[in-house]
């Protein structure tokens, strides 16, 4: 059983900020409401579920929610997503690093195919090498555009509302 008066308060200051409150009915499904609203005598809320396409307009019972999360601030979601991506794009930038064990194997081998008088063969397989360690380290930094789309998305979302 949740705590009502904490839910009926969340429920009160989503209502206010036109925010999006997070429960579960205990089916590991969690879901995300903008409430309109209370009915009966506070047994539960009234709102649109966001989870749905069409948005749709639902009535909630409190003694039926197994889990509750309360207010999801979007403005809070955009900042920590802003703090990942920041974190992101420094853990990229070891990708960047990659490329000098490489350039040392190269090397390695490059001197010693030249002993044995196969550079052309050699340089061959190591212009693969270099195009794939090009493609890894891009890779890498597509990584990023995951956070960068979630922030776009969350940001467009508050448009939305």
């Amino acid at each position: 059983m949740i705590d009502v008066a904490r839910a009926t308060l969340d429920v009160i200051e989503a209502v206010k900020t036109k925010q999006v409150i997070k429960f579960d009915y205990g089916q590991d499904v969690i879901r995300e409401v903008k409430p309109t609203g209370f009915f009966g005598d506070f047994d539960g809320f009234e709102g649109t579920d966001e989870s749905t396409n069409d948005r749709e307009f639902r009535r909630f019972r409190f003694d039926k929610i197994q889990k509750w999360m309360g207010v999801h601030d979007k403005f809070e979601e955009i900042d920590n997503l802003k703090i990942a991506l920041s974190t992101a794009i420094e853990i990229t930038k070891e990708a960047k690093g990659l490329s000098y064990p490489i350039v040392d194997i190269q090397v390695k081998l490059s001197g010693l195919a030249e002993k044995h008088g196969l550079e052309e063969e050699m340089e061959y397989c190591l212009d693969q090498v270099n195009e794939a360690s090009r493609e890894l380290e891009s890779r890498f930094f597509e990584c990023e555009s995951v956070f960068e789309e979630a922030i776009s998305e969350l940001e467009l979302s508050l448009y939305d509302d």
